[in-house]
């Protein structure tokens, strides 16, 4: 028997229906479906039985969270930058969702965000990236995992919505016959500070953010002790005799490398990058791209993953694996088994007679 009525005297939806031998009856707002009419009814069937046996269900809305829960728990718990990335995602989330609680989200609401930032440009009139998207769904996510750790949602709906497809594979390195020609086309006044930037991350596979903002660090004995800024953890690495010698050139002054206008930590270097790129007619590059051949390069001459890892900062070995797969050492590996006594070489293969 259907539980929406509609009363005779002035068209009003109301729903009545029994439950544990007592009657319950609602009228409901004008203009109302009978659709929606049923979906209320369901909720209040659901609610009176979740009480019924003394539990309690929160309908604590989307927006109340964001703000008291889940954003002081990306403050506390993330780096600043990705604190600001899951604030950014949620103002934008806010247009499809306020109002809602987080109980009555459904997948399908997910997918109309997905679709609605997918057909947004950004700031620069760009095609928004898929992998960008990915990242913002991962952040509505997190944000749906700790609801339902809390008990305010039944399940993640974000983890029903399919995620937008790309390749996530980054193999970009420096080559080692194009390295000299790079590092001489940097500008002998302006470029030369940038040029040791590049020269440490090659010698180090620091962070751009970490090499940028180097200040709060301790050295001694050859090694660097600092906190990184992704992870807030404090890691020491080891230094080899190229990369002391330019923090030893650099240190004494506070931040390792200011700006030369504000004297405030540089934000990026990349202009600088693609001036010496140009100037030396290599292919783009970038400080990312220095950090993986620094993790190639000890891929290529023999270190084992756990020390790459370890060097890089990584906690999970799996992220080391991209480093292992350049071209040079697919190259070298099938070489091999034609010619066992190949040396591993990546700038040059020289085969023994």
């Amino acid at each position: 028997m259907c539980p929406v009525y509609q009363d005779k005297r002035n068209g009003q939806l109301f729903i009545q229906f029994d439950f544990q031998k007592q009657t319950h009856k609602q009228y409901l707002p004008k203009g109302m479906s009978r659709t929606d009419a049923k979906t209320i009814e369901a909720k209040m069937r659901s609610d009176l039985m979740f009480r019924s046996y003394g539990i309690t269900r929160n309908d604590v809305l989307f927006e109340d969270f964001v703000l008291d829960t889940f954003l002081p728990y990306c403050e506390q718990n993330l780096a600043r930058d990705n604190y600001k990335k899951a604030d950014y995602i949620c103002t934008d989330a806010l247009a499809f969702l306020k109002g809602r609680t987080l109980r009555s989200i459904k997948p399908a609401d997910i997918e109309l965000f997905k679709s609605y930032r997918m057909a947004l440009k950004t700031m620069h009139k760009r095609a928004r990236k898929p992998a960008t998207i990915s990242r913002e769904l991962a952040v509505l996510s997190k944000l749906f995992s700790l609801a339902q750790k809390n008990e305010l949602c039944d399940y993640n709906p974000v983890g029903r919505v399919d995620r937008p497809k790309f390749d996530n594979v980054q193999d970009k390195v420096l080559r080692r016959e194009d390295e000299a020609r790079f590092l001489n086309a940097f500008d002998e006044e302006q470029g030369q500070m940038a040029k040791d930037i590049c020269v440490l991350v090659l010698n180090t596979g620091l962070r751009q953010k970490d090499v940028l903002g180097l200040s709060d660090f301790h050295l001694s004995g050859g090694t660097i002790r600092l906190v990184q800024s992704k992870t807030t953890r404090i890691v020491q690495l080891p230094l080899n005799s190229t990369a002391s010698d330019i923090i030893a050139k650099y240190s004494g002054k506070g931040l390792l490398f200011p700006s030369p206008k504000t004297g405030k930590p540089m934000i990026y270097i990349r202009t600088s990058i693609a001036g010496a790129c140009r100037r030396a007619e290599i292919a783009p590059i970038t400080i990312r791209d220095l950090r993986r051949t620094f993790a190639t390069r000890l891929a290529e001459d023999g270190a084992d993953a756990l020390t790459v890892a370890m060097l890089l900062g990584h906690a999970d070995l799996r992220m080391v694996h991209r480093y292992a797969r350049s071209v040079e050492t697919m190259r070298i590996a099938v070489e091999k088994l034609v010619h066992p006594t190949t040396i591993l070489r990546t700038d040059k293969l020289r085969i023994a007679k």
